[in-house]
């Protein structure tokens, strides 16, 4: 359409990542969000939503002067975008293979209704078994690079927060 990306702002559930997914199915099965007995609320909290006003005034300015050239860096200078190494590649590695299953689903599924259903279940089954059997391993093993190549990670983390 012609867009062009001139900021970025990061807000993300700050709990560890597989009580994030525990408390995020149960809101998409249940429409639950709120903080259970034992789980924290699903999602973003209420607090970092409400803090996000404080992007407003650089968004405005920006749009008062029509001028995006500096945007994102006045952006970052309130700490719009904070990004967990381990959480950015593993979710890095979630979109290639969800692409692979959604092409799969697609084009094998196409012309058979009960063939896609099946792919579906098989997929609902692996994305689990991915998200808490393997997803811990591949945190461990993130975070272990990260205190390996912390000149590399910083390089990678600076590209995925600058434009």
């Amino acid at each position: 359409v012609g867009g062009n990306l001139v900021g970025n702002i990061v807000l993300s559930d700050k709990h560890h990542n597989l009580i994030s997914v525990i408390t995020i199915v149960r809101w998409l099965i249940n429409g639950k969000k709120e903080a259970s007995k034992y789980f924290p609320e699903a999602g973003v909290s209420n607090f970092d939503i409400q803090s996000a006003s404080k992007f407003g005034s650089p968004i405005f300015n920006s749009v008062k002067e029509n001028n995006f050239s500096n945007l994102q860096n006045e952006l970052l200078k309130l700490n719009a975008v904070h990004i967990d190494y381990h959480i950015m590649k593993t979710e890095l590695t979630g979109i290639r293979i969800f692409h692979i299953w959604a092409n799969l689903i697609l084009n094998k599924g196409k012309n058979n209704p009960k063939r896609r259903k099946r792919l579906l279940t098989l997929f609902s089954y692996y994305l689990f078994f991915v998200l808490y059997v393997v997803s811990p391993f591949s945190s461990l093993i993130f975070r272990i690079i990260k205190l390996i190549f912390p000149k590399k990670v910083r390089k990678e983390l600076i590209q995925h927060t600058s434009l």
